[in-house]
């Protein structure tokens, strides 16, 4: 992590949201950019690292450069896979802004589970799929528009007791329901089911 602090030039201490994925057009960073002045406001300090490339980065680069964030949100381009959990780990928090529609409806993407593995607050618009996969505990905080989105990073960002309360609860979720001895498990149960049938 402290590779990755110095490498996009993070200050030690400053507050870090992640993103994490391929941008397309439905991420909801283009509106969550023009709301990250308001947390700007609110924690001067904070910063943002979008962690990947994709059909919509000129535009969030135009809305960058028109708010001049230049110095507050970095956009790292593709990473290799292997170097995603030191991305996820330098963060205070990890969003999930996605639009609702057809397209992403019924997803769960799997950065969710890398950022609770991690061990990190998420906060995320509710997903239909992946409310239904998680529910809503398991550190993860939802909001429905980009407005509440950034009062809910705000509200973390304030309250360090709160995002730790999240934060073991994001690993407690994903030690009980997906690791590798579950995993096993499942499948057994899975094989087993399939020979009975014969």
């Amino acid at each position: 992590s402290s590779e990755i602090r110095a490498q996009c030039s993070l200050g030690k201490d400053e507050p870090v949201i992640v993103f994490v994925g391929t941008l397309y057009d439905f991420s909801g960073l283009d509106a969550f950019i023009r709301h990250f002045p308001e947390i700007l406001k609110a924690v001067p300090e904070t910063r943002l690292l979008i962690v990947g490339d994709g059909p919509q980065r000129p535009k969030l680069q135009r809305i960058i450069d028109e708010l001049r964030l230049q110095k507050r949100v970095t956009i790292t381009g593709f990473q290799p896979n292997k170097t995603i959990p030191a991305y996820i780990n330098v963060a205070t928090l990890c969003i999930n802004p996605f639009l609702i529609n057809d397209t992403t409806r019924d997803i769960f993407p799997t950065k969710i589970l890398q950022y609770l593995a991690c061990g990190k607050t998420t906060v995320a618009t509710p997903l239909p799929g992946m409310t239904a996969a998680v529910g809503k505990e398991h550190g993860i905080v939802y909001a429905d528009t980009p407005d509440d989105i950034a009062s809910a990073v705000v509200a973390l960002l304030k309250s360090p007791d709160q995002r730790q309360r999240l934060e073991q609860a994001a690993l407690d979720y994903v030690k009980q329901a997906h690791s590798y001895d579950k995993i096993a498990q499942q499948l057994i149960e899975i094989l087993n089911e399939v020979v009975d049938r014969g």
